[in-house]
């Protein structure tokens, strides 16, 4: 890994995939809260996460994410305030000028990201819907799309949703994963390989049989979903993968 970077399904250039400062402070914030620490002051809650365990702050943090984003994302980091910031510039800045480490990259998606997230239950559907119409809000040229005012007409709809017929669930996975996943990793790609002097793999990767994993957990929909690829890189015990 010090050699090379692996990147499955997921950039820092996904909308989800990335605070503000302001954004990360409040939901800093809210872990805190989470966590019985009731306070407004940042200094306070600092010295209050550094004494907790990073089990703890975990448990708060899964808590309050959402199936399908994540509640804490990389942010900038104020230079003059952390110790040892990580991040301290764009991403985009980074990529375009070649700030960043040249090393191989295999980066990439599989099949249908957002499968498992439409078809787990009602409320992850309709998030998801409504996280995929917020990542548009500010092109125009994207909400006058067939893709994108069928999924406003499903929103709207006050009843039928909980009953999609497969075909629709189909269309809202392959409009939510373009959009949410694809066009991110598809950038961050096009940006390595533009300004990477190390080797650039891209892939997609594609199958469905009866043991994957969105399938195990009661998702009856055709397809590889996000995390579905888990199970051929690390063991998961009683998940009856064939090697």
């Amino acid at each position: 890994l010090f050699r090379s970077a692996i990147a499955m399904s997921g950039s820092p250039l996904n909308a989800w995939g990335f605070l503000d400062m302001s954004e990360a402070v409040s939901r800093s914030f809210s872990i805190g809260n989470v966590m019985g620490i009731e306070t407004t002051n940042a200094s306070l809650l600092l010295e209050k996460l550094y004494n907790a365990s990073a089990d703890h702050i975990t448990l708060a943090a899964t808590f309050l994410s959402t199936p399908y984003v994540p509640f804490l994302t990389p942010t900038i980091e104020n230079s003059e305030i952390a110790a040892t910031p990580i991040i301290t510039e764009c991403t985009v800045k980074k990529l375009t000028t070649g700030h960043f480490n040249h090393v191989p990259v295999i980066i990439g998606f599989v099949n249908v990201e957002t499968l498992s997230f439409v078809g787990l239950d009602t409320l992850s559907r309709i998030g998801l819907i409504d996280g995929t119409l917020a990542v548009v809000q500010n092109f125009s040229e994207l909400l006058e799309t067939q893709e994108i005012q069928y999924l406003q007409k499903i929103r709207n709809k006050t009843e039928g949703i909980t009953n999609l017929p497969n075909g629709d669930l189909y269309l809202i996975s392959n409009i939510s994963s373009d959009l949410l996943f694809n066009y991110g990793i598809d950038r961050t790609e096009r940006f390595l390989a533009a300004g990477n002097t190390a080797p650039v793999y891209y892939y997609r990767n594609s199958f469905d049989y009866s043991q994957s994993l969105h399938k195990l957990w009661g998702i009856n929909l055709n397809g590889t979903s996000h995390a579905d690829d888990i199970a051929h890189i690390f063991w998961l015990p009683n998940k009856n993968q064939s090697l």
